[in-house]
């Protein structure tokens, strides 16, 4: 899928973010993976997900403090039903 197209077709679709972010991460390209899941947890910031994901990303480039900011809030989260 071309998430770019898709996003500028409609920007408010939470998982077209979340799947670029994921296919940067993959790819090493974490800068643009942490713009992408922030993205999408402002468009859903309930998912605990998108909070362990970016962790990762953050991770990924040193940012300890980053990503331990997002482990805690995804587990102050609640759990899906």
């Amino acid at each position: 899928m071309d998430y770019d197209r898709a996003i500028e077709i409609d920007p408010k679709i939470v998982d077209y973010f979340y799947n670029r972010a994921n296919s940067y991460r993959l790819k090493g390209n974490n800068e643009q993976a942490i713009k992408d899941y922030t993205k999408a947890i402002e468009l859903s910031p309930g998912d605990k997900d998108y909070y362990h994901n970016r962790a990762l990303a953050y991770d990924a480039i040193g940012e300890d403090e980053l990503a331990e900011a997002d482990r805690r809030k995804r587990d102050e989260l609640p759990e899906k039903p």
